[in-house]
């Protein structure tokens, strides 16, 4: 058997092997084959047993690799519902990047099932150049009973897009504010019990090179054709770029006559380098939340909700969330290996599985490592069992997990 997993938005070919399936007693998940979580084994099951051989592997060609498109391992959001209530499923599309440009910010798309197979295409006007979307969620905000659209992506903040009851034509964009993030992942769900439901999402967390605080500018600061992204942090009310000067000049060789030594780049801000007058016309990103949260609806209005620290780690990639009478069983999976080695990459996370109730002082609790490595990118319920899609690795199957 093989499981229908989609992995980003352009074509891929798929290597299947066989894959190692993990069965577990209990929700701890481990490399060693006996080994045991608050006394309870599992057990390893091959392929062969279990009929399950996907291995989430992206292969690389001349044509299609990290060199010839940077941007090969990110993808979007897309979601399904019914927007206008007629009973058919339709499309919706968070676009992330228009080319290979970093930043150039994508817009909503959707597609209106008008049935026997048939779509009618509709990018909305306030929904254009929205940013870098990754991630996208569903729900009723406003309680109308119609779905509307919550986004969130790279170096952009979370947007809401109200349905209009049945469209999006001329939908109004909501930004919800301090939210300008590194999203990742969303997923909805009534964490709450007052009947709506609520956006657990997805970030960098706390544990990275990145921090609040820091702006990117971006420009084609050389004029030759290719728009640079500076990354800057701020220092004694300067802002001091972080990248290092070989990065620079082999971006901006111009920089070249500016700065002969390392001595004379240290200090220096992004206003001395470029100029004044050159940074009116440059793009701005600004970085402010960087925790993973929930998003709880009340009354149309998202109000954060901090993940415990354990969660923030480091960067979040998959959310699966099931209720579980008004308790909320939540899995998590994350890191991130493909960063320059300046940035370090994200890996201190090995899946963690917590229990969430709203009417406790501390909602969050029973939180367990689930001792899961690698870059996981997805967790889905396949009948009792959850599914975990690690890149370029073994998917994993966990059981009886209560």
């Amino acid at each position: 058997m093989r499981l229908p997993i989609i992995l980003n938005s352009f074509k891929l070919d798929f290597l299947f092997i066989g894959v190692i399936i993990y069965c577990f007693t209990n929700i701890s998940c481990n490399n060693n084959k006996t080994n045991s979580f608050n006394g309870k084994l599992f057990t390893l099951l091959d392929s062969t047993v279990t009929g399950v051989d996907f291995n989430n592997t992206i292969k690389e060609t001349t044509e299609e690799n990290l060199f010839t498109f940077n941007y090969i391992y990110n993808g979007a959001g897309v979601g399904i519902i019914d927007v206008n209530n007629d009973g058919l499923q339709d499309v919706v599309c968070a676009e992330k990047m228009k080319n290979d440009y970093y930043t150039q910010p994508g817009s909503i798309h959707i597609l209106y099932n008008l049935g026997n197979n048939q779509f009618r295409y509709e990018e909305p006007i306030h929904a254009k150049n929205l940013g870098m979307m990754s991630c996208i969620a569903l729900v009723d905000v406003n309680g109308d009973k119609y779905e509307d659209i919550v986004v969130g992506g790279k170096w952009m903040p979370v947007y809401t897009i109200l349905n209009q009851k049945g469209n999006f034509a001329n939908s109004k964009v909501t930004k919800a504010e301090k939210t300008s993030g590194l999203w990742n992942v969303m997923s909805a769900i009534d964490v709450d019990n007052d009947g709506d439901k609520d956006i657990i999402a997805g970030n960098e967390g706390l544990n990275s090179f990145f921090s609040n605080g820091l702006r990117m500018f971006v420009k084609d600061f050389d004029g030759n054709g290719s728009a640079d992204q500076i990354i800057c942090k701020s220092e004694n009310g300067k802002m001091i770029p972080i990248h290092d000067l070989d990065e620079l000049f082999s971006q901006i060789p111009s920089l070249k006559k500016k700065f002969a030594t390392y001595r004379q780049f240290a200090s220096i801000d992004i206003e001395t380098m470029f100029g004044r007058e050159s940074l009116k016309d440059a793009s701005i990103y600004d970085l402010d939340e960087l925790q993973s949260v929930i998003f709880l609806n009340d009354n149309g209005n998202l109000k954060k909700v901090s993940l415990p620290k354990d969660a923030q780690f480091s960067s979040i990639h998959a959310i699966f969330a099931r209720q579980n009478d008004k308790i909320v069983d939540l899995f998590f999976g994350g890191n991130h290996f493909r960063v320059k080695p300046q940035f370090g990459r994200q890996d201190g996370s090995m899946a963690w599985f917590m229990k969430y109730d709203f009417s406790r002082t501390n909602p969050f609790f029973n939180i367990k490592p689930l001792y899961i490595e690698g870059q996981i990118r997805s967790i889905l319920p396949f009948g009792e069992k959850l599914v975990f899609g690690i890149n370029n690795s073994k998917v994993l199957v966990c059981n009886n997990l209560n």
